[in-house]
This record gives structure tokens, sequence and C-alpha cells, in this order.
């Protein structure tokens, strides 16, 4: 499903409306796999902003009203990525600028599959307000650890995420930079930009 919220100039209201909405989804569609004998639908969800072409696509009698732009693609690639990292909601950098009263934990840099640039990519975890102690702590532990690896200190970036992942089983992110260190450690990469490259969509 692929949600808008156009605006005619840049401006952090839409976003932060894209970002309340994004929340209220993940929160509904938790609910419903609660509920008994209802099926298991994970549901992930990748928010990007940008210029677009809201426009009529097609020839002959086939005709559809619809976005055109690459943020459309570079959206649906974010929402792709939950599935690589366990999480559920990302978002883009430059979806947050100028946005306040949510709290995101930064991912880094991706350049994802078919792109040309890389993307700041953010945890989106809620609003201020509902985001406790244990969740704060994970994101500072975590900021040190993707420092080390950023940097291509692999030896202290893998036992940082080690040691998150011990802390945090369930976190998504920290298995996966965990993982991605120990490749590394035994085939560091040529040229270390700190941008990681996917390829898969």
């Amino acid at each position: 499903m692929l949600a808008l919220w156009p605006a005619p100039r840049a401006e952090a209201a839409p976003r932060a409306q894209a970002l309340a909405a994004a929340l209220d989804l993940r929160v509904a569609a938790e609910n419903f796999c609660r509920r008994p004998n209802h099926p298991e639908l994970p549901t992930r969800i990748g928010l990007h902003c940008g210029d677009l072409v809201l426009s009529h696509v097609g020839a002959l009698d086939h005709f559809e009203y619809r976005a055109v732009g690459d943020i459309v693609n570079t959206a649906n690639r974010i929402q792709a990525l939950n599935k690589a990292l366990g999480t559920s909601l990302l978002i883009s950098a430059e979806t947050l600028d100028g946005v306040t009263g949510f709290v995101t934990r930064p991912l880094g840099p991706f350049l994802l599959a078919g792109k040309q640039q890389s993307v700041v990519i953010h945890e989106l975890l809620g609003r201020a307000h509902e985001v406790d102690l244990h969740q704060r702590q994970l994101i500072e532990q975590f900021a040190r650890a993707l420092h080390h690896f950023e940097h291509g200190r692999w030896t202290e970036a893998s036992a940082a995420f080690a040691a998150l992942h011990t802390a945090f089983p369930a976190d998504g992110p920290s298995r996966f930079f965990a993982e991605r260190c120990a490749h590394f450690l035994a085939q560091p990469p040529a040229q270390w930009q700190g941008v990681l490259r996917l390829d898969h969509k």
C-alpha cells in the first residue's frame, strides 16, 4: 500500500503527520495479530520524502492517477530494508528534517539496491513520551557501536554489537550489524567509506 502526504512546498507538518500515521498503523497491525484466530501479518513500513509528480499515467483505454518519481521507488526500498534489519518502521533522514516530538535510532547510511546515492536510515521508535528508559539505553549503546562500525574498527564494533545482541536479544539491527562485523573481520572491504551496500531488493 502506498500513502502520500503531498504539499506544495517542503514543510515539516505533513512529514510529522506521516510519522504519526505510521506509528498508529503499526499499533493497529500489532493489535490485529493479537486477536484470537487472526493470522500473523508482519507489517513493514518505509517513509521517504522529496519531489514527485501526481499525474495520469497510461495509454489508450487504460489510465491511472498515480505518483511518479524516484521518491516512490526509494520509499519501497526503505520498506524492504526492514526485512534485513528485523525492524518494522524505517524512515530516511530527509523525512525527519525539522520534525520534533519523535524518537528515532540512527542506523547509518545505506546504498539501496538500484540506487546511486546513499540514504541515511533511522528506525522510528515512537513519540517522545512513549519511549522508555530501556529503549533509550539501547539507542545510546547502539550509537557507540555504530561509530566504531562506520570508522572501520571491526574488532571494537564486533565486540560492541555482540554485547548489544546479548543484552537485547530481540533487537534486529544489533544482530544485523554483528553479522556484518563478523563478515568484515574475515574479509575486510577494500575501500570502506562507511556506507553499507545492499544489492538485493
